[in-house]
């Protein structure tokens, strides 16, 4: 051994090996003088060397005993998070096999093909069913070993259960979706019936009803063929349906057809299409039909003249989306812009036109349901036979009258009773343009003039019409109660034939005046349109 003088101590800051062992550049290695020429202390005099200062034994600091507690724990991880990540059985099968096949290269023992065999994918989802029941049921599942197991819940005692050589539960185990669902699909999409008698074969689950359950409601392509459509509550019935107004004065119009008649009463007479533009009062239920040649905006621009001259101009219009209908809106509104340049009085030719929601044709019941009333009679009427377009007008002529004379309450058994109320009653009684009258309902008939007396006629059409008619308007007929309601963000599909519903999403609501929400505007893949809120089936929201 060498003397204790020849022992001495260098600081990191001058070690030449360390150079190398901490990593540097060659470029920079060339000009490191510490690596090529050693530390100072070989060429500086003894003198100037630092001195280090050594602490006897017996004057060390006395050092404190600590306890301390090293516990391992053996975890294997959240396994429902690593689960949750994969959408399919097959999928995560195909992973867990590949890293089956990894661990098996380690060991060189993996096979030669890289095609996933069958014993690799029943390996994996044996690995899939183990971690799961690991995860679950790890507090007694050891204890299976035992001859009388009595720390398993009676619900599995009575199946059971065994540990199989690859220390798995053979009967018993909490299954997650992912295997419910691959066996739904791989089933063409099957019923719970039918599903929990396909997985009962391989897996035993516990409340196998309500797991079976849910994954059928969380299915897509189930949830469009049965689809829930969301229906709102009826709503109250506008002000224009409940006020006292002349007839027409607020008008729905509706078309229907069409209907093949003949230019003449004639063998092999040219054949062509006609339609009837149908409007229907919303106070007296009164019906003014027009037939009409085409669906283009002339021709209902000229039907919509004709009506005008025979019935006045109403307050507000009604229609669905038609273009027939928003052209003529259009062309309206045209010409009020060129009137109100003119400076021309416009005031009693004008009209305001309310559009129903696209798609929505509950929107308009009023006019679907005469234009319904309407087509009964017309069909029975002409069978087989093909009309001229004058027969045809005078058929739609006097099914109007028909209309107008079908009583709007209920009949009365006594046969004391007064004729009742008829939309009739109130065209013939009542001027186009009407002035305002005192009430004469309950002055006496001899003290009155014969203006008077027709005038207290058609007050007692109006009185009756508040008190027989109005009252049937208070009942809900259907949709009486609340159903789901949309919100914006959620992702619906649009009733259209099953195979190709679109998939939205709603970007913006519109209640109604009572709050609730009957129309909503989408975000589709072509650009944002307006859908009644009872053609849309909301998906769920772990879809």
């Amino acid at each position: 051994l060498l003397p204790d003088c020849q022992w001495n101590h260098e600081s990191s800051e001058d070690n030449p090996a360390d150079c190398v062992s901490r990593g540097i550049l060659a470029s920079q290695l060339a000009q490191h003088t510490l690596y090529w020429n050693g530390p100072h202390l070989l060429t500086d005099p003894e003198t100037t060397r630092s001195q280090v200062i050594l602490i006897p034994p017996d004057e060390l600091p006395d050092l404190k005993s600590h306890g301390l507690l090293v516990t391992l724990v053996n975890t294997t991880g959240d396994f429902a998070e690593i689960i949750s990540r994969y959408s399919s059985l097959s999928f995560a099968q195909r992973v867990f096999a590949l890293v089956w096949r990894f661990i098996a290269k380690t060991k060189k023992c993996s096979p030669g093909t890289e095609l996933i065999h069958r014993a690799e994918l029943q390996k994996a989802r044996d690995m899939l069913v183990y971690m799961t029941q690991r995860q679950y049921f790890g507090t007694w599942r050891t204890k299976l070993h035992d001859s009388s197991p009595s720390n398993i819940p009676n619900s599995f005692r009575k199946l059971k259960p065994y540990l199989d050589e690859c220390d798995i539960i053979r009967v018993g185990g909490r299954l997650p979706g992912l295997i419910l669902r691959h066996y739904h699909r791989c089933y063409l999409h099957a019923e719970p019936r039918a599903l929990g008698s396909v997985v009962a074969r391989v897996f035993w689950i516990t409340s196998a009803r309500n797991e079976i359950r849910k994954v059928i409601h969380r299915c897509t392509t189930c949830t469009k063929w049965a689809a829930v459509h969301p229906q709102p509550i009826m709503a109250d019935l506008p002000t224009s349906r409940i006020t006292p107004s002349r007839p027409f004065c607020h008008v729905g119009i509706d078309y229907g057809g069409p209907f093949t008649v003949r230019e003449i009463r004639r063998r092999k007479a040219k054949e062509y299409k006609a339609y009837m533009a149908l409007f229907v009062c919303f106070v007296t239920k009164a019906v003014h039909i027009e037939t009409v040649t085409e669906l283009s905006t002339e021709a209902f621009l000229a039907a919509f003249d004709r009506f005008i001259a025979r019935r006045g101009v109403p307050t507000d219009v009604y229609t669905d989306c038609g273009t027939n209908f928003v052209g003529a809106e259009r062309h309206l509104q045209t010409l009020l812009g060129l009137e109100k340049e003119k400076n021309v009085v416009i005031n009693d030719t004008t009209c305001n036109w309310h559009f129903n929601p696209p798609a929505a044709p509950h929107f308009g019941g009023l006019w679907e349901a005469e234009i319904k009333s309407a087509k009964f009679h017309l069909k029975r009427a002409i069978v087989t036979h093909v009309l001229t377009f004058e027969e045809l007008t005078t058929l739609l002529t006097r099914i109007e009258g028909i209309l107008n004379f079908r009583p709007l309450t209920p009949l009365s058994s006594d046969p004391c009773e007064i004729d009742c109320l008829t939309p009739g009653h109130f065209l013939i009684g009542q001027p186009l343009v009407a002035l305002p009258d005192i009430d004469l309902t309950l002055t006496k008939q001899n003290v009155l003039t014969r203006w008077q007396l027709l005038r207290q006629c058609n007050q007692q059409f109006w009185h009756r019409w508040s008190h027989e008619y109005l009252s049937t308007l208070q009942v809900r007929s259907k949709w009486a109660s609340t159903g789901t309601s949309l919100a914006i963000g959620d992702v619906v599909i649009v009733k259209t034939p099953p195979t190709v519903w679109p998939t939205c999403r709603v970007i913006e609501i519109h209640p109604g005046k009572d709050g609730i929400v009957r129309v909503v505007t989408l975000k589709t893949a072509k650009g944002t349109t307006k859908r009644p809120a009872v053609q849309l089936v909301k998906l769920p929201t772990d879809v």
